[in-house]
């Protein structure tokens, strides 16, 4: 596909709709590009060059608006990424003795406004929540049509014979889902958490309690450990928890800090998916 292509706003090639198109320099770069969202993904084009960079948005994180118009992108790494399916997700060789952090690739689009910053970064960030709602429901199977995607985390955990195992928690509007490498899912119902605790010393750490009692099980409680990348992401991650639990359970769930060090049970990525409050939650459904 050619830049000629792509780079008209509007058009629809082979069912993908083409949304946006603004000019916008790499950072640490005096070369202008083009960026084009559509409905499916992200292209880049060197203003000179005909040859075109598509990242289709399950290839993509997450979006974030920061400072002096900048929009920055992770990609997640392709050698790390595989094919997306039902049957693979991701990540040949994910956790295997490196930060999950690693396969996270950070690129920096400087926009010429403010406008075009905040335009860019609403459009990728819908349809990123479009796209992540569409493959959990429709491709994954592994969400029920009546919950809509809120935000994801991708982190590697510790198992108790110190191997790292893949795990991939997704918020929805009702409940929370903890899936393993190759999508198979556990729902975690709000009223199972008993306490949010934080960490005074890290303010990165969290950890939720989990009520685990069962048949089968005879531990009644177990403490899951997340790490963000800062303060105000872990505020709004657990507030989405809280947020759950009350709509359940009709109370507050219960938060504590503590100047104790977190355990170091699950290491996730970087940088959650704060992608709360989209469209997404209202579009009506087929």
């Amino acid at each position: 596909m050619t830049w000629e292509v792509v780079r008209q706003a509007g058009a629809v090639v082979d069912g993908e709709r083409f949304i946006l198109q603004h000019t916008a320099r790499r950072k640490g770069q005096e070369q202008s590009v083009g960026v084009v969202v559509s409905d499916q993904a992200l292209y880049e084009v060197a203003d000179d060059s005909a040859e075109v960079r598509r990242w289709d948005f399950r290839e993509i994180h997450s979006v974030h608006k920061l400072e002096k118009n900048l929009v920055r992108v992770f990609l997640i790494s392709v050698s790390a990424h595989g094919k997306v399916s039902k049957e693979k997700v991701s990540v040949k060789g994910w956790g295997a003795g490196e930060t999950a952090s690693n396969f996270l690739i950070p690129r920096d689009f400087i926009c010429a406004t403010t406008d075009e910053k905040d335009e860019l970064f609403s459009v990728m960030r819908t349809n990123l929540v479009d796209t992540w709602q569409a493959h959990l429901e429709c491709e994954i199977e592994s969400i029920p049509p009546t919950e809509y995607y809120q935000n994801h985390l991708f982190l590697t955990k510790r198992n108790r014979k110190g191997k790292l195992q893949i795990r991939f928690v997704v918020l929805t509007d009702k409940k929370m889902y903890n899936f393993e490498a190759r999508m198979v899912g556990r729902r975690i119902e709000p009223q199972k958490c008993k306490r949010v605790t934080t960490y005074a010393d890290d303010p990165q750490a969290f950890s939720i309690t989990v009520d685990t009692k069962s048949a089968e099980r005879k531990q009644v409680k177990s403490s899951v450990t997340y790490l963000v990348d800062n303060k105000h992401e872990r505020t709004l991650f657990i507030r989405e928890v809280k947020r759950l639990y009350f709509q359940a359970e009709g109370t507050e769930l219960e938060q504590e800090e503590t100047t104790s060090k977190p355990p170091k049970k699950h290491v996730c990525y970087p940088r959650m998916n704060c992608l709360i409050g989209s469209r997404t939650q209202h579009r009506d459904r087929k």
